[in-house]
């Protein structure tokens, strides 16, 4: 899914709670329960009892705040993005911050406390407090105990538009380049600062205009031009892993071998062979294969492996697969060659996803919609 709509709800004054939970693999449809209800099943979302405010007549002494509360009942998604905001009598609409679900909350008082730390950095005098999931967020000095009529709060959750743990790497054409006709360095997209570099001198891509009016990283002009990017840091021993690239390649132009490697590490990597019309991942010496491919045309390939069954998929369609057992990492993590190819094959990538881990069927399901909805290329 190209981009997930984001859902906000809002609690209006009142002794109520209402339970927000999200349908359908987790894409972000909330459904509300009021307290009438309180055992529904759907407590699932991150953010679930979502800020009750308490109301009473203004006292006489003003320094009384009214206080909410957000009680958090599940962690929830890493990526997920969740925003409190309050509509208040003077400011009017103001966030009070947003929190990005990280993979070290990994229980509800651990996010609750993330939340809260967040929620403290706001510049309008609003304060919040955690304890065991329960976030207690205290009125701005000056409204007293009641709150102005036309107060409410709203909590609004941003699904993740991929799932981010386990994210090694994730690389976009557009994206995080140096001089475009001459790529010495392409930028990590997913905050984990692994840069790909230029692994060898005068092996560097370029953009050019492709797909759809995409721009792809592809060969520089020339004849037989080459090209070749690594990350600076090593991948660690891991068990598995899931890839996704973009990419297409077409036959002898600029003079280059039509055959190579699009992405690689260790002794496990993909190539894309023009003369049969395939695609292989070669791990640990063993190929698996898909064929029927067509010169020139944009694929989404797919590769995963838990280091005992590995399969490839073409357009979340073509797939397959085999039992093996290779190790993986301990090596950078190479675009255009792996470590030992002399070639590149004439290539144009648009996007890398690379997780080191296997992604669960619906977190594949989430990077192939949001792949196919922005290429719209199957």
């Amino acid at each position: 899914m190209a981009a997930l709509t984001t859902t906000s709800v809002t609690i209006e004054i009142g002794d109520a709670s209402i339970y927000l939970a999200a349908n359908d693999n987790g894409k972000g449809n909330l459904f509300g329960n009021r307290l009438a209800n309180p055992t529904s099943a759907v407590l699932i979302a991150i953010v679930t009892d979502a800020l009750r405010w308490q109301l009473d007549t203004n006292p006489p002494i003003t320094a009384v705040n009214a206080t909410g509360t957000i009680t958090v009942t599940a962690i929830g998604t890493d990526g997920d993005s969740i925003e409190v905001f309050v509509n208040d009598p003077i400011l009017g609409l103001i966030s009070l911050g947003v929190y990005v679900k990280l993979s070290s909350d990994t229980t509800v008082t651990i996010l609750a406390a993330s939340i809260t730390t967040e929620l403290n950095l706001n510049a309008y005098g609003y304060t919040a407090t955690s304890a065991l999931g329960v976030i207690t967020i205290t009125a701005r000095p000056g409204l007293g105990a009641t709150i102005n009529g036309g107060l409410n709060l709203s909590v609004t959750i941003t699904p993740a538009v991929v799932p981010v743990t386990g994210l090694y790497g994730w690389w976009i054409s557009t994206e995080g380049v140096t001089d475009p006709t001459s790529i010495s360095s392409w930028a990590d997209q997913s905050g984990n600062g692994n840069d790909l570099v230029q692994a060898t001198s005068n092996r560097q891509p370029r953009i050019i205009t492709g797909f759809n009016s995409f721009d792809a990283l592809a060969l520089k002009a020339g004849t037989n031009m080459q090209a070749r990017l690594k990350t600076a840091n090593v991948i660690g021993a891991i068990t598995g892993f899931t890839s996704f690239i973009v990419a297409s390649q077409t036959s002898n132009a600029n003079g280059a071998d039509s055959d190579g490697t699009f992405i690689g590490f260790s002794d496990t990597y993909l190539q894309r062979t023009s003369t049969n019309n395939s695609v292989s991942a070669i791990l640990g010496g063993s190929a698996i294969t898909v064929s029927g491919l067509s010169d020139g045309t944009v694929y989404t390939i797919r590769t995963v492996s838990d280091g005992v069954d590995s399969s490839i998929t073409v357009d979340n369609s073509i797939q397959s697969t085999m039992s093996n057992s290779p190790a993986f990492g301990n090596t950078e993590f190479y675009v255009f060659q792996n470590q030992s190819s002399s070639n590149s094959g004439n290539k144009n990538i648009y996007e890398i996803l690379l997780y080191t881990r296997v992604l669960t069927a619906p977190e594949i399901t989430q990077v192939e919609e949001y792949l196919q909805n922005k290429y719209n290329h199957y």
